[in-house]
């Protein structure tokens, strides 16, 4: 393949990865003000009248919490998925750390979420 003028383009992984990134940002900060309760799996056919107790609150903060965390880890991964040149760049090491780190953040705040709704 001959060089080009142009930039490199960035992959559809790492464009997919952002998009869900922002996907989750939104849904979790909609948890945290105690909306859209009823995408939590068992609340959709909830009455209002259950969706506004303090314990479907509780659980909208908490599964907003995981949902950042999670948006987290999928920008994470995209920048690693967009600056990667194969080249084992200084960058690239500490963005798959962190990436690793994010997921595994990721999955202790689920067994957190279900432990702390688990002791209610």
């Amino acid at each position: 393949m001959e060089d080009s003028i142009f930039l490199p383009i960035i992959s559809i992984e790492a464009i997919a990865l952002g998009l869900g990134a922002i996907a989750l940002f939104v849904i979790g900060l909609q948890f945290r003000r105690g909306k859209w309760l009823r995408f939590i799996a068992g609340n959709t056919f909830a009455t209002d009248d259950e969706l506004k107790s303090p314990e479907q609150k509780k659980l909208g903060k908490r599964l907003g919490i995981v949902m950042h965390i999670g948006c987290a880890a999928l920008a994470i991964q995209g920048c690693f998925l967009a600056f990667n040149t194969g080249e084992g760049d200084i960058i690239c090491s500490i963005l798959y750390i962190a990436a690793c780190i994010a997921y595994i953040s990721l999955f202790v705040s689920i067994a957190w979420m279900i432990w702390r709704t688990y002791l209610e």
